[in-house]
């Protein structure tokens, strides 16, 4: 019951927030001086498109022993992990048809897209993502998604995978984002390049690099 309740709530707030008129707001100064020269492109970071997946109960699986106080577990768990995020290849989709309807005049660039997996330590046992989805996959997903648009004559000048190496990301090491992990424990942060579940996410990478230049 309480799920579905969340569930519920999640979705008033997906149709609250996520509507048209939304980013029609955005770039207001594009609007308003479109005939001038005073943007080179539109560009966007695209994630979890769901603004209702921001807020969720703590979950025990956040409980680290030792490592996490109760406090700590509570108000961090408040917020979606990176490796809770929603995936939704065609929501690239949603904003650059959008975008390009808005300002048919602009090249459009996506400059952030990517999937974390949790990084777990020594010792523990955790659950890489709770969608049990590949980096691969999302790679093939959203890459994919991105070559029909250009297929289809949408003005996209680039796509930029977040990101090559695993990094330090808003205070923890603790979401992978890489094509490439990195072992911050040695001394020489040597690059890990499996993700933890077995995954080869940078050959993928590289098959959607060599297949966009093929066609």
């Amino acid at each position: 019951a309480v799920g579905e309740l969340i569930k519920q709530i999640q979705h008033g707030l997906s149709r609250k927030f996520l509507h048209e008129s939304t980013f029609s707001r955005l770039v207001p100064l594009i609007r308003e001086r479109r005939e001038e020269e005073v943007v080179d492109y539109i560009s966007f970071d695209y994630y979890d498109p769901f603004v209702g997946n921001i807020v969720r109960l703590p979950a025990l699986a956040d409980l680290r022993l030792g490592r996490v106080g109760l406090r700590e577990w509570i108000t961090q768990s408040l917020t979606t992990k990176w490796w809770d995020w929603k995936a939704l290849p065609r929501g690239l989709r949603f904003f650059v048809e959008r975008y390009a309807q808005e300002y048919p005049q602009l090249p459009i660039l996506i400059a952030e897209n990517g999937m974390a997996e949790r990084r777990c330590h020594p010792g523990e046992q955790c659950t890489l993502r709770t969608d049990q989805q590949s980096r691969s996959y999302f790679i093939r997903q959203h890459v994919g998604e991105v070559q029909k648009l250009k297929a289809e004559g949408y003005p996209l000048v680039g796509y930029f995978h977040w990101s090559l190496t695993d990094n330090y990301e808003w205070g923890t090491y603790d979401p992978r984002f890489g094509l490439f992990g990195i072992n911050f424990e040695s001394p020489d942060l040597a690059r890990i390049p499996r993700d933890e579940g077995g995954d080869i996410p940078w050959e993928a990478y590289a098959e959607m690099i060599v297949k966009d230049k093929a066609s």
